[in-house]
């Protein structure tokens, strides 16, 4: 047994709902969880609360299903992993580069290990780790330029790399930042780095066209400070106490930092490196082959947002879970769109079900959907929604958080179940 499934079963002896859908784990008549090998899976499962399947987080290995199903992984470049939170509680050597086509295992923080699925994204801005290069602009208003030493610490992936920036204190009218022309694409974007205090708790501000985030971190730990806009600029920060951040006097930063980016969209994604160019990274696939009749049956995972309110990043919709046969004509279908969670039954949405949900960045949500002869339905967190039946024909494929092969949900997908009992997964 791993040790990522001995923490798994050790969780839910101590809570015995656990990660568990409606109590699906079986158990000895002790009350402790089953050893894996007992576990009583579903027709098809993934990233369950014991790990079978699953690596080390952010060993970049292959995975398979619980039983041993052999999941297919694609990414056309490489991408950063996380071992520890999206944007908080980050230690030296969390952040791991995975290659092209290595799936990227981790928590998103909280509960057990899933696989993390992302759209396409570019960091628009140059010299990423770089501060001291020429890209970047030193700049002040009646106080004086900031100072940036070059690879004075280590880097949230081990590496050092990060440069050590000291911002002197301002006043209310006073500006002391850093800034890159162009550094940022037009319309919203995210802009965003990993920050880190070399004495005490401190603030920095973020700037963007049309607002200012101040963002606070400490010596603890990397923390991911980041700020939203709807219209392109110039990626700044500092201390910027003038009237584009509200007056206010700001105290000096003396702090680590690393990994700036800016991308054109509404949450920041997983960190892209960049020097002399923009860098993108490519959309992710994870598919499985299985045969799943389909005249009942439910699927279900759960989702931990990169990201609040959506999840599709520059789309309009993404997928969660997708059955599909050659084509793809698509069975069953989990998506996201529009504010709204769905279930989706047959290639011409014959039957369909609907619940609003809003995602919060880093907070774990159980996504459902269920079918038989009479109904449809979805569950968020336990909440259901009932529709009309549908149409329902065989299956030959699943899709892992995304359908035909893009749009992906941006978020770490786990606990994935797929069933032919319509109670099964719920």
């Amino acid at each position: 047994m791993t040790l990522a499934a001995v923490a798994a079963l050790a969780l839910l002896a101590a809570s015995p709902d656990g990660d568990c859908p409606r109590g699906r784990c079986q158990r000895s008549h002790g009350g402790r969880a089953a050893s894996s090998s007992s576990y009583d899976y579903a027709f098809f499962e993934f990233a369950p609360v014991t790990g079978a399947g699953m690596t080390a987080a952010c060993a970049c290995g292959a995975v398979t299903g619980a039983k041993g199903e052999a999941v297919t992984f694609t990414r056309a470049s490489s991408a950063v992993c996380s071992k520890g939170g999206l944007s908080t509680g980050i230690a030296n050597g969390d952040l791991v580069t995975c290659s092209s086509n290595q799936p990227r295992v981790m928590s998103g923080g909280t509960g057990a290990l899933g696989l993390l699925m992302e759209s396409t994204s570019t960091n628009s801005t140059l010299r990423s780790q770089e501060l001291e290069n020429a890209a970047w602009t030193l700049s002040n208003t009646g106080s004086s330029n900031p100072t940036v030493t070059a690879n004075h610490g280590v880097a949230p992936d081990g590496t050092t790399t990060a440069e050590r920036i000291q911002v002197p204190s301002t006043t209310t009218t006073n500006v002391s930042q850093i800034s890159q022309t162009g550094g940022c694409p037009t319309g919203t974007q995210a802009l965003s780095f990993y920050i880190k205090s070399l004495s005490g708790a401190q603030q920095i501000d973020l700037y963007a066209t049309d607002g200012c985030v101040q963002c606070a971190f400490s010596d603890a730990s990397w923390t991911r400070c980041s700020t939203i806009t709807s219209t392109g600029s110039a990626p700044t920060f500092g201390n910027i106490g003038a009237a584009a951040c509200g007056s206010g006097s700001r105290g000096a930063i003396d702090a680590l930092i690393w990994g700036v980016q800016c991308e054109a969209r509404a949450f920041p994604s997983s960190y892209i490196a960049t020097a002399g160019t923009t860098v993108a990274r490519a959309a992710e696939t994870a598919q499985v082959s299985l045969s799943l009749a389909n005249a009942t049956g439910s699927m279900a995972a759960s989702l931990v947002p990169l990201g609040a309110t959506s999840l599709c990043g520059a789309s309009s919709d993404c997928g969660i879970l997708a059955l599909s046969a050659a084509g793809p004509s698509y069975r069953q279908l989990l998506y996201f769109a529009h504010g709204t969670f769905l279930a989706a039954f047959a290639s011409s949405v014959a039957g369909i079900a609907t619940r609003s949900w809003v995602p919060a960045e880093g907070v774990q949500s159980r996504l459902v959907g269920w079918w038989n002869a009479s109904n449809v339905a979805v569950l968020v967190n336990a909440a259901e929604t009932t529709g009309a039946a549908g149409t329902y024909s065989a299956s030959t494929l699943l899709e892992i958080g995304g359908y035909n092969a893009t749009r992906a949900p941006n978020s770490v997908v786990k606990q994935v179940c797929v069933d032919s009992s319509a109670t099964r997964c719920r």
